[in-house]
């Protein structure tokens, strides 16, 4: 079910914020799960098929797309698992849709100035509907990472919102740069606007940022889903 966002609001749910010792209580549960040190093919394939498998590199071709695509549709020899995604670039989508016409298995773009995630509003959403015209169903954007930073939450609010409603029936996945907000308490707050903006997936990072996904974005992340 699509995510249709909420009215703006700087209220901020007191449960939305874990305190120092309650993350690192919470981290040391999570490590210490038996599941996680599993590696039965239950888990793995579980796994996989939640993946967006991703190829976002200068040097792509249409030959290396056709690899991607292959492994996306077999992830695993013997196995009929497959990724939930693959994502790419957008002069790479027409080439996925067409491959993956008859599965089930999403085409994600990356849009909006990704990943560095500053560019007009403007000039993101014409991107975005350009990939969706494309045959894009999943959106990836990055937030413009000024917004959280300086606390500005309207612009952050508004231009998720802005991104969202270039989508159409497409899904927003907003990526906000977890390891760039410096605080667990922006990682908590960004994740609360972008849901109320709208999105339907949150994202820890982008993968080249310096610091990318951490337990402890998940947790805060998570607790700010439920």
């Amino acid at each position: 079910m699509a995510n249709t966002g909420r009215p703006f609001s700087t209220n901020f749910p007191s449960a939305l914020f874990l305190r120092e010792d309650e993350i690192f209580q919470r981290i040391s549960e999570i490590e210490k799960l038996s599941f996680l040190n599993t590696r039965s093919t239950v888990r793995i394939t579980n796994l996989i098929s939640c993946l967006d498998l991703t190829s976002l590199n200068a040097v792509d071709t249409p030959e290396a797309i056709d690899s991607l695509l292959q492994k996306a549709i077999l992830p695993l020899a013997g196995n009929s698992v497959r990724v939930a995604a693959v994502c790419v670039f957008q002069p790479f989508v027409a080439q996925c849709v067409s491959s993956l016409k008859d599965l089930e298995i999403d085409v994600a773009c990356v849009a909006g100035g990704f990943p560095s995630g500053q560019m007009d509003v403007v000039v993101k959403c014409a991107d975005i509907e350009r990939s969706v015209a494309l045959g894009a169903n999943e959106i990836d954007v990055v937030i413009n990472r000024t917004h959280p930073l300086t606390e500005n939450w309207e612009a952050l609010y508004n231009e998720v919102r802005a991104c969202k409603k270039s989508c159409g029936s497409a899904h927003l996945k907003v990526i906000i740069a977890s390891g760039e907000l410096q605080s667990h308490a922006l990682i908590s707050k960004t994740s609360w606007v972008c849901m109320l903006a709208g999105a339907d997936f949150i994202k820890t990072s982008t993968g080249l940022e310096k610091i990318n996904a951490t337990i402890a974005a998940g947790l805060l992340m998570m607790t700010a889903i439920r």
